[in-house]
């Protein structure tokens, strides 16, 4: 358990046993001061990481089923994709080593040499291309990754290590959609099954899971030494669950139950610091804001474009970063953060104008204001919403807020059926591969069931999807940005971050936007 210290015998031959009683007892003392000296200030032989997780991984093994995005989740530890998305927004290799579109509807990948799933399995073009063909095919197209492969019409094996992919229109980032597809070994696969598969996951990555800790909230990973990537310290990794508070987080780390966690409270950090802990805080491109639909209700005020633009200068969002995040994360005016494609640093947020905002509902013919109905999802940012109403309170605006369980708001959010709900807590989330087009999706008409829909923006929206050109492409987004700024389809808030506390021992801490690389974490 970290830390912990190898143990080390040391046998001394005194021959003849006839030494001096002085020097023995010298000898002696020697021996307790150097086994004292080693004990305290040998180097950490760390095997074990103690990880504490909110809560367990679901669902659980199937890698197909859901999209990996805390930085705690087990299957980004086990799996590894094709590509990689850096924290600059680039595609990086991992799987594969390059790719190129050798036309508008064909990218051609060039794998990894010598890689193995952990129960020995080969990883190769034909193996991804099981992957893929099932995720098109009637099977996998039932599983929440299958959108991300919706344009791909069909995949070829050039040779073992060559993989040819082909789409129905242009996708110019079909390398950054394949970032969040998985490899699985095929014939391990095919033989279990997906939910015993789920239960028994296999991959390439740098652990193995050995028990999901159903009977004691501890799920153990072990190195799996024949990955390309295996650990470089840790050979294991214990995931504590559930520790839903960050309080009772605190405590873990507080108390040496844990080494590192995540997700810690704000108000948590300047104490875990004061306390020797180190604190590292990583913006991500999350955004968090409160839908405004045009849709639904025709007597909605929220079809007015005015009525939009005054809740979002009637709302102080500089004051919600400053007293609940004590700054360490930015008030915005775009649902992007900078790194992510089609960031648009000229955007800035809504300022606080509350007589802005009364002027613009006045024009918008709601003088003496309205009220809505809003549901957010029970959390940490809660608070952020309850004091979002307080201002708009302060210039007619009555928002009821209603914190709901996470699985009704993914059924209100996904089916757009939002019932007597007129608001509901968002997230403009590029974090899957940092690009602004996947949030754009979802604020337009493109998204199933839409509950925003301006059509003069689709055109727009969908030209990006053929150019390859990142440039032009990124300039493009740019623009869609600065519309959708203008439209005001939420009420933009603030950025999100991570949170990691550790102890100081441990280095090389590295957040991704898949997860932590437990991988390269060592041990000073």
């Amino acid at each position: 358990m970290f830390p912990s210290c190898k143990s080390y015998t040391y046998v001394f031959d005194h021959g003849d046993g006839q030494a001096e009683r002085a020097q023995d007892k010298m000898s002696r003392t020697f021996i307790v001061t150097v086994l004292w000296t080693l004990l305290v200030f040998w180097p950490v032989s760390a095997e074990t990481l103690r990880v504490g997780v909110p809560a367990k991984t679901s669902p659980m093994g199937n890698p197909y089923m859901s999209l990996v995005s805390s930085v705690t989740q087990i299957p980004s530890t086990i799996f590894d994709a094709l590509t990689r998305i850096n924290s600059n927004g680039q595609v990086i290799p991992e799987l594969a080593l390059s790719w190129e579109a050798t036309s508008d509807t064909t990218w051609v990948f060039r794998l990894r040499p010598d890689v193995t799933f952990s129960n020995g399995e080969p990883f190769n073009a034909d193996a991804a291309a099981q992957v893929i063909q099932w995720l098109i095919g009637p099977d996998g197209k039932t599983t929440m990754m299958a959108s991300e492969l919706k344009a791909v019409s069909g995949v070829h094996v050039i040779d073992d290590l060559t993989l040819e992919v082909v789409t129905r229109a242009p996708d110019a980032i079909l390398p950054k959609r394949v970032s969040l597809i998985m490899m699985v070994p095929p014939k391990a696969w095919n033989d279990l099954g997906p939910q015993q598969f789920a239960l028994s996951p296999i991959g390439t990555g740098s652990y193995t899971i050995e028990n999901w800790g159903e009977d004691n909230g501890r799920s153990q990973l072990y190195a799996n030494t024949t990955s390309w990537r295996a650990p470089v310290h840790f050979d294991h990794l214990d995931m504590i669950y559930p520790l839903r508070d960050s309080i009772v987080r605190r405590q873990a780390l507080e108390s040496d139950e844990i080494d590192i966690t995540v997700q810690v409270a704000f108000d948590d950090i300047q104490f875990l610091r004061a306390a020797g802990f180190q604190v590292i805080i990583q913006e991500v491109p999350q955004i968090r804001a409160l839908a405004l639909p045009n849709l639904g209700d025709e007597e909605s005020p929220l079809r007015d474009i005015r009525v939009r633009q005054a809740l979002n200068y009637a709302v102080d969002k500089e004051a919600i970063a400053s007293a609940f995040y004590y700054g360490e994360v930015a008030p915005v005016g775009q649902g992007a953060v900078a790194g992510t494609a089609g960031y648009n640093p000229d955007i800035k947020p809504y300022p606080y104008d509350p007589i802005r905002a009364r002027a613009l509902l006045k024009e918008a013919g709601y003088a003496d204001g309205f009220q809505l109905d809003a549901e957010v999802e029970i959390g940490q940012a809660q608070v952020i919403y309850e004091k979002a109403a307080q201002d708009l309170a302060r210039v007619g605006v009555t928002l009821d807020v209603r914190a709901v369980v996470a699985s009704l708001w993914l059924q209100k959010y996904f089916s757009s059926d939002w019932g007597d709900t007129e608001v509901l807590s968002v997230v403009w989330n590029a974090g899957a591969y940092r690009d602004t087009i996947r949030a754009l999706e979802q604020y337009s008409c493109l998204k199933p069931n839409p509950y925003f829909c301006e059509p003069s923006m689709v055109p727009a929206i969908e030209a990006t999807g053929s150019m390859f050109d990142p440039v032009a492409r990124d300039r493009a987004l740019q623009n869609i940005m600065a519309d959708m700024h203008d439209l005001a389809p939420s009420i933009f808030l603030i950025s999100h971050a991570n949170t990691v506390v550790a102890k100081q021992e441990i280095k090389n801490i590295i957040i991704t936007d898949r997860g932590l690389n437990y991988d390269k974490m060592t041990v000073e």
